[in-house]
């Protein structure tokens, strides 16, 4: 089971910093209203997730030992703040193997459960790529048409902990 978590965890714990692109307000005359500041809003914040937590299932598909088309699933892995160390939310993950090259060649979908919303994160992977990096690719609620990246900071053994960074743009 924890080789299962660190594969998943590892991957998760992958992906970063967002390139923002603005966009411009409507111009305004002397007679109508001021224009509209529609700059792009950045949150940056770095959270960890347990080497162990939350449900892990692993589907094996073909030939035993891992392979392409095998699945390590978890639901309900607690998100802590890196910094208040308090949970701000949980994460479910999917995670699929399409090659044993570099390590791991695979598939990731990351759904992270916030208070007002989810953040969801997905694209293919290696696992030799350093840093790991995903996009964000969308959200619901308060996190709706948001865009960003997700990089993975560094695994503490010491604390059985991955840490990510998460930024996002509004």
């Amino acid at each position: 089971m924890r080789t299962i978590a660190r594969v998943t965890t590892v991957a998760v714990a992958g992906l970063a910093v967002a390139s923002a692109v603005g966009l411009s307000g409507s111009q305004a005359d002397e007679s109508g209203p001021a224009p509209i500041d529609r700059s792009p809003v950045v949150e940056r914040f770095t959270v960890n997730t347990p080497f162990e937590g939350g449900v892990f299932h692993y589907v094996d598909v073909g030939k035993p030992d891992i392979g392409p088309g095998d699945m390590f699933t978890v639901t309900g892995l607690p998100v802590r703040s890196e910094k208040t160390g308090e949970r701000i939310g949980v994460l479910d993950a999917l995670e699929t193997v399409l090659s044993g090259r570099h390590d791991g060649t695979v598939r990731q979908e990351l759904t992270f459960r916030f208070h007002g919303g989810t953040v969801v994160v997905a694209g293919n992977l290696r696992h030799t790529d350093k840093p790991i990096r995903l996009p964000v690719v969308g959200g619901t609620e308060d996190y709706l048409g948001i865009t960003g990246q997700l990089r993975e900071v560094r695994e503490d053994p010491q604390r059985e902990v991955s840490i990510t960074r998460l930024i996002l743009v509004h």
